[in-house]
């Protein structure tokens, strides 16, 4: 009996530690160039400098300028750029609220990015309408949940 408690608890710690894996996002800030933003409106770009702090949306890098329309959304965690300036004299805002910055004033710049990241496939697969993941996940919890109560209740 004992040896199969011990082994619960094995199994216990070992789904309570994935489940906390997955559910924190495996992410990691990279320190890039000015020169290597991407280009994409998938990334969320974020500009810092020392007094203020602006959301951009639709941002657009043409002539050695960056500019985009400042928003009142935070960036998400995943695909999110971080910039940041040393003064706010370089920030031009215009009367439409598009915010311009030239590359050459940028002091630094994070990309956030997914440190365990699957591979597309390469042809094209039709998603499944249930998350099987996040139920496997949901079952993983529930059943550490009941094996923590039996441990619990047993002692």
């Amino acid at each position: 009996m004992k040896v199969y408690l011990r082994l619960q608890k094995f199994f216990l710690v070992l789904m309570i530690f994935i489940l906390l894996i997955q559910l924190s996002g495996c992410l990691s800030y990279r320190v890039i160039s000015s020169y290597e933003l991407p280009n994409s409106s998938k990334y969320h770009y974020t500009i810092y400098s020392q007094n203020s702090k602006f959301p951009l949306e639709n941002t657009v890098i043409s002539n050695g300028i960056l500019s985009g329309k400042v928003g009142s959304r935070h960036s998400s965690r995943r695909n999110s750029i971080h910039i940041y300036l040393t003064t706010d004299t370089v920030i031009k805002i215009d009367t439409e609220n598009i915010l311009s910055i030239p590359l050459n004033r940028i002091a630094k710049v994070e990309k956030a990015e997914v440190l365990i990241e699957k591979k597309p496939p390469s042809h094209k697969v039709k998603e499944p309408k249930i998350p099987f993941g996040k139920v496997i996940l949901g079952l993983l919890y529930v059943c550490s949940m009941v094996s923590l109560i039996s441990i619990l209740m047993k002692k």
